[in-house]
């Protein structure tokens, strides 16, 4: 859970919810045509999120289908983050098919990762977190910080300072 926290670097706290995940890789995806269509998918409860992950049309597939399965392989939590931080997440995984690394942190427009050290879109799913696509093997998978252009940069950075000198 990602809370509000001046007192933190960068003015955010990361704590984990007992019994949860925090990665989870999935084979099987649902693909609404639009956010709309997500969102309807959603309150009709359509969507099994222990088996399949929702990518509102982010992706190319090759049917006409908006739920299928890139393997028969069964979703798995992946227990190797071996960096967290306010600057980076690394995380270490092994997969044997396709499919994609969810990530349960929220997702914000803008967001990048790097798998193996190649850029790579970070993809909103289920509506609120962030999700990357892994090829079978062995993978590092790395989401660093947001990265603002300079104005917004100065003017977060300003925001910030106001809020840690109005808790003193």
């Amino acid at each position: 859970v990602e809370q509000i926290d001046p007192l933190q670097p960068y003015g955010v706290r990361f704590d984990a919810l007992p019994g949860s995940w925090r990665a989870r890789w999935f084979p099987c995806v649902v693909i609404p045509m639009n956010n709309v269509e997500a969102w309807a998918i959603l309150a009709r409860g359509q969507v099994n999120f222990s088996t399949h992950v929702l990518l509102p049309v982010q992706i190319e597939i090759d049917t006409d289908e908006w739920e299928y399965c890139l393997s028969d392989a069964s979703p798995r939590v992946v227990n190797s983050i071996e960096e967290h931080g306010p600057n980076r997440l690394t995380i270490r995984v092994a997969v044997e098919d396709d499919g994609y690394l969810v990530l349960s942190d929220a997702w914000y427009p803008g967001w990048y990762a790097q798998v193996d050290g190649h850029p790579t879109d970070v993809l909103l799913a289920n509506t609120l977190f962030r999700a990357v696509f892994l090829p079978p093997g062995e993978h590092e998978v790395i989401f660093p910080v947001l990265w603002l252009d300079g104005e917004k940069q100065i003017g977060y950075l300003r925001i910030r300072k106001w809020l840690q000198d109005t808790q003193k």
